[in-house]
């Protein structure tokens, strides 16, 4: 079972540390984890050469042309809060840990974690709670988003703009 990592475009760097970070490796291989893929973005001098933990296998890249098949291969995705990416892996399915970059300028990022993890969606967290989060996202039994409807996310969208 893989975990995926994704910082979109921007430079996230603290959540890149905080998931090479052993203990947090340690909680993915606990919960059945053996590789970590990171789409690290423009952070590539903050991933460097990563160390893993035993039973861990770390993977990285800068971009890709889309990353579906990454969330598709995945087993859970740590993610920054950028709308496309939240809603690219809610309509995947998957187990979702949103991590918001609260150093961007004029940021919604972290309203929109905050408004759908209150909609249990999906389970947020900062870097420096990072452990936590993903504790609190393996029993959690998260609302399913709904595939084909965007009114949901429409409506959050709307929300977090007021």
């Amino acid at each position: 079972m893989n975990a995926f990592v994704t910082v979109g475009s921007t430079q996230f760097d603290d959540l890149i540390r905080a998931v090479l970070k052993p203990e947090f490796q340690h909680c993915l291989v606990k919960h059945g984890i053996n590789q970590l893929i990171v789409q690290y973005g423009k952070g590539k001098q903050a991933f460097g050469d990563p160390k893993s933990v035993a039973g861990l296998t770390i993977l990285g890249f800068d971009y890709a042309p889309e990353i579906e098949s990454y969330i598709h291969d995945a087993s859970i995705v740590i993610s920054h809060a950028g709308a496309g990416s939240i809603l690219q892996t809610l309509r995947s399915g998957k187990r979702l840990l949103v991590v918001p970059n609260e150093s961007l300028m004029d940021n919604h990022q972290v309203e929109l974690a905050t408004k759908l993890a209150s909609m249990n969606y999906l389970v947020t967290c900062s870097t420096s709670n990072l452990v936590e989060g993903l504790e609190e996202l393996y029993p959690k039994i998260l609302t399913p988003f709904p595939k084909s409807d965007c009114s949901t996310f429409q409506k959050v969208m709307q929300d977090v703009a007021r």
